[in-house]
């Protein structure tokens, strides 16, 4: 089933949204040029916090007692995380000594799905017309269908068969050899491995009975166990509408791979000179230059994401800036239509320049020798060309005088 919605916007109405555009236009060009000039700094800080940590990094080859003269460094070193920690999830009667015990849960339901398609009308109004259509899915979130629009509130009812949040707990005890790891680096730790679920037969009972009532069938199972999936339905290979499965998976003790500051007997993050921080953890052996290079690599990677979306904000800003000048000519839609390329391509072309000129300009404040260098050999390569030729042109106006005195000549 398909529910339509058709709405006409008056051209009146047009205009003054593309009138606000403006505002919202120029609140685009300030965020996106602040995000490209924080960018800029933020990669060079980090840059330099790498290079800082580079230079002073020690490599320990053995990490199994605590040793009072590394207090104060940055260390690198490979050892296995272990615990003792039992971590539980109460509702389902889990305990297990891992890491960390995550809790996913999903629900089947009913999705509303909008399909829009707007259309401009000679006299500059537009003609909107939304196509709602439902689908059966699985999400992580029960989905209220009394707000599907028109028919689809009545005919796509959702619920849920039970109804649990999602849950993570960490264990408080990491060891690293004869050291302890630290909140954010055992936050690092990856790896999940199944969670084996054993339900208390009471636990079942209790929820099988709870979801006959709500079902109205006092025979049926609903309630079934597969490894580490806990699944509330008639049948978990042929879902339905208020099913819902509970997932569990652990991260079990392995071997690290540490760069962090000694505190003591456990860890802490490396401190610039510029105030920035560094702490990484990797999954298995992982020598200090790889870690390193990590870093680097993701700095860089973060570099041009942030560019990306900078670049993007701004030339949506110049976008709607300009954009109330097709919004005038829509009572002749060809010519808006028109207009409406023009002013994207512009838009365009203004907001590569503007991010240019910003992050060029943030180079010369955070990197000024850098920076000088670099349009110092640009100018160099103008005005050479630019001599070049001049020098060229009286030996083209000579040469071309040559010419024609000699076919004269031959005449």
């Amino acid at each position: 089933m398909a529910v339509t919605e058709t709405t006409t916007t008056s051209y009146g109405t047009r205009v003054k949204r593309s009138a606000g555009g403006i505002k919202s236009g120029f609140i685009f060009l300030i965020a996106g040029t602040g995000l490209l000039w924080w960018n800029e700094g933020r990669a060079v800080k980090t840059t330099d916090l790498i290079e800082e940590a580079q230079d002073v990094a020690v490599h320990i080859e053995n990490v199994e007692t605590v040793d009072p003269s590394l207090n104060g460094k940055l260390i690198h070193a490979t050892a296995d995380a272990t615990t003792q920690d039992v971590l539980t999830d109460a509702d389902f009667g889990i305990s297990t000594v891992a890491i960390k015990l995550d809790r996913k849960v999903e629900f089947y339901q009913y999705v509303e799905n909008c399909q829009s398609e707007s259309k401009d009308r000679m006299g500059g109004s537009e003609e909107t017309v939304k196509t709602y259509t439902c689908e059966e899915r699985w999400t992580l979130s029960p989905v209220n269908s009394s707000e599907f629009h028109g028919a689809n509130a009545n005919s796509f009812r959702n619920f849920a068969l039970m109804n649990f949040d999602e849950k993570s707990s960490v264990a408080n005890n990491v060891s690293f050899g004869g050291y302890t790891l630290n909140g954010s680096l055992v936050g690092g730790i990856t790896g999940q491995s199944l969670t084996t679920v054993d339900l208390d037969t009471v636990l079942v009972n209790k929820w099988n009975s709870i979801i006959r009532q709500t079902m109205r069938n006092p025979d049926e199972d609903y309630v079934h166990v597969n490894g580490n999936i806990v699944y509330f339905g008639r049948n978990p290979y042929s879902p339905q509408i208020g099913d819902v499965k509970v997932t569990f998976t652990q991260v079990n003790p392995g071997t690290v791979s540490v760069l962090a500051q000694v505190n003591g007997s456990t860890f802490e993050s490396f401190t610039a000179k510029n105030g920035k921080t560094l702490s990484a953890i990797r999954m298995g052996s992982v020598s200090m230059n790889q870690m390193f290079e990590e870093e680097k690599d993701s700095n860089k990677t973060w570099t041009w994401v942030w560019r990306v979306v900078g670049w993007l904000l701004v030339c949506s800003a110049f976008k709607r800036i300009f954009s109330i000048i097709s919004t005038i000519f829509k009572v002749v839609p060809f010519v808006a239509n028109i207009l409406n390329w023009g002013i994207s391509l512009v838009g365009n072309i203004l907001g590569t320049v503007w991010a240019l000129l910003v992050i060029g300009i943030a180079w010369l404040a955070y990197r000024p020798v850098l920076s000088c260098c670099i349009l110092g050999v640009a100018a160099i390569i103008i005005v050479y060309y630019m001599f070049r030729g001049k020098n060229k042109q009286p030996e083209a106006v000579a040469a071309a005088q040559e010419t024609t005195t000699l076919e004269k000549t031959q005449e």
